[in-house]
């Protein structure tokens, strides 16, 4: 894949995860799948009107707690948050897919410690961001409105 290629949300998006699919920490999933794992979101999580719908109790953190910090205040707490919770539920070698519901045009999959050296390309696209975990088992919410949210069924999902 030639970095012209992939231009699809804007240059600066480019810049920033083109070398990380150069280096193979992600990957482009084949529009195939892409519906795939949102049937997966839809019909094994709470939701409403296409969007997953997570309960304030899976809510970890919001940016409206965050008045008066500043941006990398912000974008560090969500690595911190992500990687805290990874390593409670030992998911951080477990491979992802990224489903946005607006801005970018692919979904991707990856190892979701090799995701949090970028997370903030995709998270900062104003749109609902999903990352599920291949089986199906967690699910990652990031919203336009800033909030994250984590939700995990008890049961092992196939496609």
């Amino acid at each position: 894949m030639k970095r012209i290629d992939f231009i699809e949300y804007d240059e600066d998006f480019a810049d920033e995860v083109f070398p990380f699919l150069e280096n193979e920490k992600l990957h482009i999933l084949d529009k195939s799948k892409v519906e795939k794992y949102s049937d997966l979101i839809l019909n094994n999580y709470p939701h409403k009107l296409g969007r997953a719908q997570f309960n304030l109790s899976n809510l970890i953190l919001s940016k409206s707690d965050f008045v008066g910090s500043t941006e990398q205040d912000w974008t560090n707490s969500i690595k911190e948050k992500l990687t805290q919770i990874a390593l409670n539920h030992r998911i951080m070698n477990l491979e992802f897919v990224l489903i946005g519901d607006n801005e970018i045009e692919n979904s991707y999959s990856f190892i979701l410690e090799d995701f949090l050296e970028y997370f903030w390309s995709f998270f900062s696209i104003p749109q609902h961001t999903y990352l599920i975990s291949k089986n199906g088992k967690y699910l990652f919410g990031y919203t336009f409105e800033d909030d994250l949210y984590f939700a995990q069924n008890n049961y092992q999902l196939t496609l």
